[in-house]
């Protein structure tokens, strides 16, 4: 499976970085998510933050500038056409309850702007289905699993909790372990390269949710 990164953000230019272009990832994204909870305390739904690096950042800056389109109007339509593509691959994000993988829905709720300079985007992946996170092991992940970007929480956590029980639930952001042999693989790799489907996963972090 290849990632289409290059269709997700269509104005992807890595090649304009040559830095950029000799190793994996050439891309790098901080996170923030908070873990959505219904009525009865079950999770319903992980609301994502995704903050895009400079580089990337610059080129969407310039692509706008030769836009006619409102800044606004261009960045809902980039931000719809990322999604539309995301979606064959859950948005980049797992969810396991006790060691089963849990189906990831369409996401109808969304925001793309630029902050502080940085192209940002917000979005709400639910569940299909609601589980409840006192009744077994809860363990969250954000990656593209090519690692052709980098995607890690920001620093000190950027994990939290919304809805009924939030007080009780707590987050713990698991750092990845790679061998050497995996991290020299992944600054082996070029971005012509097409086969390092799986590597995101040795490089991604995980969040053990627990709540009371």
């Amino acid at each position: 499976m290849r990632i289409p990164w290059r269709s997700l953000l269509p104005l992807l230019g890595l090649a304009a970085f040559p830095g950029l272009a000799e190793a994996h990832p050439h891309a790098w994204i901080d996170l923030e998510s908070k873990v959505l909870l219904d009525d009865e305390g079950r999770m319903r739904a992980l609301e994502e933050v995704w903050l895009f690096d400079d580089y990337y950042t610059v080129m969407v800056a310039d692509e706008l500038a030769q836009n006619d389109q409102p800044t606004a109007e261009y960045l809902e339509t980039i931000a719809k056409r990322n999604l539309a593509n995301l979606r064959d691959y859950d948005y980049f994000t797992v969810v396991h309850f006790d060691g089963k993988k849990l189906p990831i829905g369409d996401v109808t709720r969304h925001d793309t702007r630029l902050v502080d300079g940085r192209l940002r985007m917000h979005f709400e992946v639910p569940l299909l289905e609601p589980v409840d996170p006192r009744a077994g092991e809860l363990i969250l992940s954000i990656y593209d699993p090519t690692y052709w970007i980098e995607m890690l929480y920001i620093e000190g956590g950027g994990v939290t909790f919304s809805g009924q029980g939030a007080e009780a639930c707590s987050a713990t952001v698991r750092q990845p372990n790679p061998t050497l042999d995996q991290v020299s693989l992944a600054a082996s790799l070029d971005q012509t390269q097409t086969d390092s489907d799986g590597l995101g996963a040795l490089f991604a972090e995980t969040v053990l949710v627990r709540c009371r």
